[in-house]
């Protein structure tokens, strides 16, 4: 090892002792090509952690601090660091219905954090290049597979929101369709997370236009994900 390479390895030690635990820059975790099996897929629904308005009972800082130093195990028992899929299909709302600061989709990859903090007014980290979602996880905030009164979603569909953008609708059995009703009364006209096989695929809204119960429309997916979940559940 030449005498620059020492000084460099050694600058870049101090760097990261100077760091510490301080906020990682995003970069993307570099998954190989993605498969998506023939078996249904595990759809799970929670209520997204606001940035604004904030919760009074939730210290978001020391909740980020814990984040980067642990990674999302450290979330405590009523919440849970779910991470995103395929960050670069998120998109803003369209122009003509918000307008967002010049640059703001770069900020998808640049600053995950920022961008959903703007585009949505969510709660957002990156541990080890890869984006985290912090949601709710009691149970009489999120609708999974872990509970004792087993549902399934039995069809789908595809739909178009009323933003005229495509979406999908997911229709519940009747079990599916108490427990998404007792969901709806609690997160109405806030934003919630869907997870599908254990990643974040959307958090818009819960409102009346995603209540033609005993199913549940969900908006702003990509088509090609659309079609490949209607594949799966049908």
């Amino acid at each position: 090892m030449t005498p620059k390479t020492i000084l460099s390895v050694l600058l870049a030690a101090v760097v990261a002792m100077i760091i510490g635990c301080g906020k990682a820059p995003y970069e993307p975790a570099g998954d190989s090509a993605e498969t998506y099996p023939a078996t249904p897929p595990v759809i799970e629904f929670y209520l997204t952690v606001p940035f604004e308005p904030p919760d009074p009972a939730l210290d978001l800082r020391d909740l980020h601090e814990e984040f980067r130093r642990q990674g999302p195990q450290a979330a405590p028992p009523t919440l849970r660091w779910l991470p995103i899929k395929d960050i670069e299909q998120w998109h803003e709302e369209p122009p003509k219905i918000i307008s967002y600061p010049k640059g703001i989709r770069s900020l998808r990859t640049t600053d995950p954090e920022k961008y959903f903090k703007v585009t949505r007014a969510l709660v957002v980290d990156v541990h080890n290049g890869r984006p985290y979602m912090l949601v709710y996880a009691s149970d009489d905030k999120c609708m999974t597979h872990d509970a004792d009164e087993p549902w399934k979603i039995v069809a789908a569909r595809g739909v178009t929101d009323y933003l005229q953008q495509s979406a999908i609708e997911l229709r519940f059995d009747e079990a599916g369709t108490l427990l998404y009703g007792r969901l709806y009364d609690v997160i109405e006209g806030k934003r919630y997370a869907i997870l599908v096989d254990g990643k974040v695929i959307s958090a818009g809204r819960m409102t009346q236009w995603f209540r033609p119960s005993p199913s549940i429309m969900v908006a702003e997916i990509p088509e090609d994900e659309i079609r490949v979940l209607i594949g799966r559940i049908n």
